[in-house]
């Protein structure tokens, strides 16, 4: 995008430059043409001859016309009326409007006057502003050009500059593993654009820290929770295999074996109850209760270990 807006940026001012130049250039002589036409406007009313024999001596070439006719032209040169100029056309006549053509190597502009009697053309050569503007067009096109190079190589390096710390933060977040949740971002190293994303980036990383901290937790939790009874279990039935027994030692081993299964199936409708919780699976039944009532139950629970330990446990306020 800077590439391009380099482009379009420098091809419209050489543009505007060149056709600065050719306008002016165009005033320039039309002011020139019409100040010598000034000059011989009145002696043409008075006297033609004197002015068709002046103009063998003036720099410009002239062409007179009496309607459609050309009375006098101080040249040879052709002039292209079939083309680009009729004398009756009163819109010529009318505004600053050149008259432009070629013959051979020779390229003329000419600008038409009307006076009382006749239309009067005078036309000068503009090979020299051809000559200027094909120098000017080759030094637009070098300087330009390497202007362009200049800022393309230049918009290169701010673009890669301006993306290191892009490219460092995205070293770091590849480096981000289960194994090493605890890697920050250090926002003193990167700009100000990068600060909030940065910000953002090491708060999910704690989030994500503290969520497989508690799963390992759970994990763990849940190994001890399940381990213990089955172990009971397996325990037990290996001693009653191990030898003859009566019927009420199987009766107790079978409770016993009862009394452990239904602590797993306690745990395990536990974990169905935080799954859910957790993806907001369980509807909630709301209602308002006093603290106070239920942190007393708790007291008197444990009033009688309390008192053998010389505690004193007090409930204050209400909730």
């Amino acid at each position: 995008m800077l590439v391009g807006m380099a482009f379009v940026t420098y091809f419209l001012l050489a543009f505007i430059l060149k056709f600065a130049i050719e306008r002016h250039f165009l005033n320039q002589d039309y002011n020139y043409i019409v100040s010598k036409f000034n000059a011989i406007e009145n002696t043409l009313l008075s006297s033609p001859q004197a002015v068709f024999d002046q103009s063998k001596n003036m720099p410009l070439y002239m062409w007179v016309f009496d309607k459609e006719n050309v009375i006098y032209k101080n040249s040879n040169l052709t002039f292209p009326s079939a083309n680009s100029f009729t004398p009756t056309a009163p819109n010529i006549l009318k505004r600053k409007n050149e008259i432009e053509w070629r013959e051979d190597s020779l390229a003329i502009r000419a600008f038409a006057f009307k006076s009382e009697r006749y239309v009067v053309v005078l036309g000068m050569s503009i090979n020299h502003h051809i000559v200027f503007l094909e120098e000017l067009a080759w030094i637009l096109f070098w300087t330009l050009g390497t202007a362009f190079v200049a800022s393309s190589v230049y918009s290169w390096w701010v673009v890669k500059k301006g993306l290191k710390p892009i490219e460092s933060l995205n070293q770091h977040i590849q480096q981000v593993t289960p194994e090493q949740l605890d890697l920050r971002l250090p926002l003193e190293s990167l700009p100000t654009e990068l600060q909030d994303l940065a910000r953002k980036h090491n708060a999910m990383l704690d989030r994500l820290q503290l969520g497989f901290q508690r799963l390992s937790d759970f994990s763990s939790d849940i190994a001890h929770e399940l381990k213990t009874p089955l172990t009971n279990v397996m325990t037990q039935n290996q001693v009653m295999l191990g030898a003859a027994r009566s019927e009420d030692e199987y009766q107790d081993a079978l409770a016993s074996t009862l009394e452990e299964l239904n602590r797993i199936t306690k745990t395990i409708n536990d974990l169905l109850y935080i799954a859910k919780a957790e993806n907001k699976l369980i509807h909630r039944n709301d209602e308002c209760f006093s603290v106070k009532v239920q942190i007393e139950r708790l007291v008197d629970y444990y009033d009688i270990l309390a008192e053998e330990a010389s505690l004193t446990m007090t409930c204050q306020g209400d909730a």
